[in-house]
Protein backbone atom coordinates (compact mmCIF):
# COMPACT_ATOMS: atom_id res chain seq x y z
CA UNK A 1 0.00 0.00 0.00
CA UNK A 2 2.90 2.32 0.65
CA UNK A 3 3.83 2.33 -3.03
CA UNK A 4 0.33 3.56 -3.86
CA UNK A 5 0.67 6.43 -1.38
CA UNK A 6 4.18 7.57 -2.30
CA UNK A 7 4.84 9.84 -5.25
CA UNK A 8 5.88 7.67 -8.23
CA UNK A 9 9.12 9.64 -8.59
CA UNK A 10 10.15 8.27 -5.15
CA UNK A 11 9.41 4.59 -5.90
CA UNK A 12 13.05 3.75 -6.68
CA UNK A 13 14.23 5.06 -3.31
CA UNK A 14 11.40 3.31 -1.46
CA UNK A 15 12.15 0.03 -3.24
CA UNK A 16 15.83 0.25 -2.21
CA UNK A 17 14.75 0.88 1.38
CA UNK A 18 12.33 -2.08 1.39
CA UNK A 19 14.93 -4.42 -0.10
CA UNK A 20 17.51 -3.28 2.46
CA UNK A 21 15.14 -4.11 5.34
CA UNK A 22 14.42 -7.69 4.23
CA UNK A 23 15.83 -10.60 6.24
CA UNK A 24 18.54 -12.91 4.92
CA UNK A 25 16.13 -15.56 3.65
CA UNK A 26 14.00 -13.06 1.75
CA UNK A 27 17.10 -11.29 0.41
CA UNK A 28 18.48 -14.56 -0.93
CA UNK A 29 15.19 -15.31 -2.69
CA UNK A 30 15.43 -11.95 -4.43
CA UNK A 31 19.10 -12.38 -5.35
CA UNK A 32 18.43 -15.74 -6.98
CA UNK A 33 15.79 -14.21 -9.24
CA UNK A 34 17.80 -11.04 -9.98
CA UNK A 35 14.67 -9.41 -11.40
CA UNK A 36 13.98 -6.95 -8.65
CA UNK A 37 14.08 -3.59 -10.38
CA UNK A 38 10.38 -2.88 -9.71
CA UNK A 39 8.08 -3.29 -6.74
CA UNK A 40 5.72 -5.50 -8.75
CA UNK A 41 8.51 -8.04 -9.35
CA UNK A 42 9.68 -7.94 -5.71
CA UNK A 43 6.10 -8.27 -4.49
CA UNK A 44 5.43 -11.27 -6.75
CA UNK A 45 8.55 -13.07 -5.50
CA UNK A 46 7.73 -12.40 -1.84
CA UNK A 47 4.10 -13.47 -2.24
CA UNK A 48 5.15 -16.61 -4.10
CA UNK A 49 7.44 -17.61 -1.24
CA UNK A 50 5.73 -16.32 1.89
CA UNK A 51 1.98 -15.99 1.39
CA UNK A 52 -0.33 -18.71 2.63
CA UNK A 53 -3.03 -19.29 0.09
CA UNK A 54 -5.90 -21.60 0.74
CA UNK A 55 -8.35 -23.11 -1.72
CA UNK A 56 -11.80 -21.73 -2.43
CA UNK A 57 -13.28 -24.68 -0.54
CA UNK A 58 -11.29 -23.79 2.57
CA UNK A 59 -12.62 -20.23 2.66
CA UNK A 60 -16.18 -21.24 1.76
CA UNK A 61 -16.31 -23.90 4.48
CA UNK A 62 -14.82 -21.54 7.03
CA UNK A 63 -17.31 -18.81 6.14
CA UNK A 64 -20.40 -21.01 6.08
CA UNK A 65 -19.48 -22.78 9.31
CA UNK A 66 -18.79 -19.55 11.22
CA UNK A 67 -20.81 -19.37 14.42
CA UNK A 68 -21.15 -16.79 17.14
CA UNK A 69 -18.94 -17.63 20.12
CA UNK A 70 -20.42 -17.62 23.61
CA UNK A 71 -19.12 -14.18 24.63
CA UNK A 72 -18.99 -12.67 21.13
CA UNK A 73 -21.28 -9.79 20.20
CA UNK A 74 -23.08 -9.50 16.87
CA UNK A 75 -20.76 -6.75 15.62
CA UNK A 76 -17.70 -8.97 16.14
CA UNK A 77 -19.39 -11.88 14.39
CA UNK A 78 -20.33 -9.61 11.48
CA UNK A 79 -16.74 -8.37 11.24
CA UNK A 80 -15.41 -11.94 11.25
CA UNK A 81 -17.81 -12.94 8.45
CA UNK A 82 -16.85 -9.83 6.44
CA UNK A 83 -13.17 -10.81 6.69
CA UNK A 84 -13.94 -14.37 5.60
CA UNK A 85 -15.99 -13.06 2.68
CA UNK A 86 -13.07 -10.86 1.60
CA UNK A 87 -10.70 -13.85 1.79
CA UNK A 88 -13.11 -15.95 -0.29
CA UNK A 89 -13.45 -13.19 -2.89
CA UNK A 90 -9.66 -12.77 -3.17
CA UNK A 91 -9.20 -16.53 -3.57
CA UNK A 92 -11.83 -16.55 -6.32
CA UNK A 93 -10.02 -13.71 -8.11
CA UNK A 94 -6.74 -15.65 -7.97
CA UNK A 95 -8.41 -18.74 -9.44
CA UNK A 96 -10.08 -16.73 -12.19
CA UNK A 97 -6.92 -14.82 -13.06
CA UNK A 98 -5.01 -18.10 -13.51
CA UNK A 99 -7.70 -19.42 -15.86
CA UNK A 100 -7.48 -16.48 -18.28
CA UNK A 101 -6.03 -17.41 -21.61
Amino acid sequence: MVFELVDPSKHDILLKFVKAKLTRDAQSKLMVRDLTHSWELVQAILEENYTTRHTLDYYACKMFSARQNKNENIASLGHKIDELQTDLREAARRVLSRKKY
